[in-house]
């Protein structure tokens, strides 16, 4: 093969390539060399050539089907990151296993699959079912012993974990027809058994269950699985390396998860030259299907199973240097490798572990027997500096484009006006009147919640659970869900569990046949059936269903909030549908004013409803905040005996200017209307302790009702929630000159345990919204 440049095409030439042009030779405008050619170089620099003699192996003969040939790695195009990382995983399998992040399409499982051709073949006890390695005791499981053990070779397993597999599938379990065979119980090994010593897949990491997840990557670090149940004792390795990955957009992965692997890269986005080379490499393997194969597509398939073949030997000639001891690291690489850690700001001590054993396999791939820089330099790369950083799914937006000059001065000229105003009203006193419009209609205005309070745990799938562990919210059940693992039965079967019934019963059966058959043969006669199954053997099973979680926005719509910022609170409560949106939670508004408070929506997934609903809500009245928390209280509750959520959050987005006790809003007698009396009539005045509120044309006064005694129904409440063990969020959207110490907002979220916020600083367009409503109340 010879190459030679002319300015941004490099001219490519296969010998035995039919020429297509007068020169010979193959033009790739579009295929960057250094992908075609350098695919898995980094501290040394291969030049290949297809002419045997040269000192390269000759291409081996393509097979003549590549229906179960899995795509070349070599021929992935892009991704030299992600490559090379699945391949230093394989010459060090005690890596710590790779994560690939990246969009749908983008050749995440097409890489890990890749990967499975280039293992060397296992040497593996003949009959063992975790492929031990019989140069290694430690490796045996159970039964193996050194006494007429046979030797074998193995290609090296390639296992992907299901998104549905159960734990008997994943751990192991008893083998019902052996074990009845048998008269005892016998081991079906699972995955992690399959595995050893070999690739543990799992796609879709982000989608799969957090149990079975965890318990995957525990008993791989482990090194061993002990299976017991059943009746069952039995121990055996699980040394494989674990592959896995996720598209971000639907959903993230847990931190302890991600934490678990070597490396974490994202996969990268392809610019048009190489987009153009892989659909061309593609259609050159997808005619080996078809009748539509060319011999430039043969010789093109040829030239990567060549680059697949030297792969694959450097490969093993990497990991019998690592076997040997061969390989050294310098202590001033470590001391490298160690400061990179504190650099990036990496907490803890297992990232180091990571990143020396990624420089001792960088050394192994390229027949080095001492660690170098540039060895270093890639563990940093690979190891360190991905978790120095955001991981791809958590990463920040980008920040919005700066205003322009003209709308910089606008918004400053705004500004000013806006302090003027404010500049001349005090905060209102307890005493005197609030006279308000009779209704006020504010549309909602663009607002971005801190991301903080969006990640914190109220709003997270997941929740702190005993011991400091994150817990999945789930609901089990024997009768709705996936079935997840069997159970003793409580009281009468529902769902009977067959497989856990008959392995229960299977290493009784020659006992119960004995039974049987020295049974009288009347007895005998009446019933025989070919598996004995008695009352203890049932099993059922246990079925369990994610737990939505229900996202209950209690929005305050009283007259107060046009002077508080109501177009910011509907702009946070439509982020926050948003969000719930994309959690597929649920949602139910509540909205208070006036003298009650309303369900507008009752929970549903019908988002576009509550930001209608949301969208035209109008406010004027007093503030029932009492009585929004406790129908919260009630919807929460009603939905979780339901069963269709797990958990709930109630979101409480107010100025915290309660006046209207529950006696009033659930239908006492202290409130009574009164119409206004002719002009000039003599009026008693309103006693000192009262609130006088005057909407429009009627007027209500709630009498003898002292505002520290509404403010304690609604830290009462607020009680209540915690202790119906709802998360409470109090978004205050007070404007901060009418704030006066500790308002009632940050009480109400201190009382349930919750988590007070207040909104962003208000812009100009706030305070051109709340000089215009203080404006419309001085009419």
């Amino acid at each position: 093969m010879r190459l030679a440049s002319g300015g941004s095409a490099y001219r490519i030439t296969i010998p035995g390539m039919r020429a297509r042009s007068s020169t010979g030779m193959r033009l790739y405008t579009y295929l960057d060399i250094h992908t075609l050619v350098g695919q898995f170089t980094h501290a040394d620099t291969y030049v290949l050539d297809a002419n045997p003699g040269n000192g390269v192996p000759s291409a081996p003969e393509a097979p003549r089907s590549y229906e179960r040939s899995p795509y070349p790695l070599s021929a992935i195009i892009g991704n030299q990151a992600a490559k090379l990382a699945l391949i230093l995983t394989a010459v060090e399998p005690a890596l710590g296993g790779v994560v690939l992040a990246g969009p749908r399409g983008s050749g995440k499982t097409l890489m890990a699959r890749a990967l499975s051709s280039l293992l060397p073949p296992l040497d593996v006890v003949k009959g063992s079912i975790a492929n031990a390695d019989p140069d290694d005791p430690s490796t045996w499981e159970d039964g193996l012993g050194a006494e007429g053990m046979e030797r074998d070779v193995r290609r090296a397993p390639f296992v992907t974990v299901p998104l549905g597999v159960t734990d008997d599938r994943v751990i192991g379990t008893v083998d019902v027809e052996r074990s009845i065979a048998a008269g005892r119980p016998v081991i079906m090994p699972g995955l992690l058994a399959e595995s050893s010593r070999g690739i543990l897949y799992l796609d879709e990491l982000n989608l799969m269950d957090e149990a079975t997840a965890n318990q995957i990557l525990a008993t791989v670090a482990a090194g061993r699985n002990d299976v017991e149940r059943e009746g069952l004792s039995f121990s055996h390795p699980c040394l494989p390396s674990v592959l896995a990955t996720f598209n971000p957009a639907e959903g993230p992965v847990r931190p302890h998860l991600i934490d678990r692997f070597a490396v974490v890269l994202p996969t990268e986005r392809l610019a048009t030259p190489q987009r153009a080379a892989a659909a061309h490499v593609a259609d050159a393997f997808a005619a080996a299907r078809s009748d539509a194969d060319t011999e430039e597509y043969a010789q093109l398939r040829a030239f990567f199973e060549q680059q697949e073949a030297l792969t694959r030997t450097r490969i093993a000639a990497g990991r019998l240097l690592l076997r040997e001891g061969t390989v050294q690291i310098l202590p001033r690489h470590i001391s490298s490798i160690c400061a990179a850690c504190s650099q990036y700001g990496v907490e803890g001590n297992r990232v180091e572990v990571q990143a020396t054993r990624a420089a001792l396999a960088s050394a192994a791939y390229a027949g080095r027997q001492r660690v170098g820089p540039t060895d270093v330099r890639l563990a940093v790369d690979l190891v360190i500096k991905p978790r120095g950083v955001a991981p791809p799914q958590l990463a920040p937006a980008p920040p919005p484009p700066p205003p322009a000059a003209g709308a910089a001065d606008d918004d400053d000229a705004a500004d000013e006006e806006g302090e003027e105003d404010d500049a001349g009203e005090g905060p209102p006193s307890d005493e005197e009147d609030v006279v308000l419009p009779e209704e006020f209609m504010i549309e909602a205005e663009d607002i971005s919640l801190d991301p903080a309070v969006l990640a914190s745990g109220v709003f997270a799938r997941q929740r702190q659970g005993g011991g400091g562990r994150e817990k999945k919210h789930v609901i089990f059940s024997e009768t709705r869900g996936r079935y997840v693992k069997p159970m003793f039965p409580k009281g009468r079967p529902k769902r009977l569990a067959i497989d856990a019934t008959l392995r229960a019963a299977a290493p009784h059966q020659r006992a119960r046949r004995a039974r049987r058959d020295a049974a009288p043969q009347e007895a005998q006669r009446a019933r025989r059936p070919r598996v004995i199954v008695e009352r203890d053997d049932l099993r059922v099973k246990r079925m369990a269903r994610k737990a939505g979680a229900l996202v209950v926005l209690v929005v305050d719509a009283s007259g107060s909030m046009a002077l508080n910022r109501m177009a910011s609170a509907k702009g946070a409560a439509l982020q926050l549908l948003s969000e719930s949106y994309i959690r597929r939670d649920q949602v139910a508004l509540i909205e208070f004013h006036g003298m009650t408070a309303d369900v507008l929506l009752p929970p549903t997934r019908a988002l576009a409803m509550a930001q209608r609903r949301l969208e035209v809500l109008p406010c004027g009245g007093g503030s029932p905040m009492a009585h929004a928390l406790m129908l919260a209280l009630d919807v929460a509750e009603t939905a979780r005996k339901r069963g269709s959520v797990g958990r709930a959050v109630a979101v409480l987005i107010t100025d915290g200017r309660a006046n209207v006790p529950l006696s009033v809003s659930r239908g006492g007698s202290a409130a009574q209307p009164r119409e206004p009396s002719a002009r000039g009539a003599p009026q008693e005045p309103p006693a000192p302790s009262a609130l006088h509120i005057r909407s429009g044309v009627t007027e209500q006064i709630v009498v003898d009702v002292p505002k520290a005694d509404v403010h304690a129904e609604v830290v009462e409440t607020a009680r209540r929630l915690q202790a119906a063990k709802i998360d409470l969020v109090v978004v205050d959207t007070e404007l901060p000159q009418l704030r006066r110490g500790k308002g009632l907002g940050q009480e109400v979220a201190d009382a349930a345990g919750g988590m007070y916020v207040s909104l962003p600083g208000h812009d100009a367009g706030v305070r051109a919204t709340a000089s215009a409503a203080a404006a419309a109340v001085a009419k």
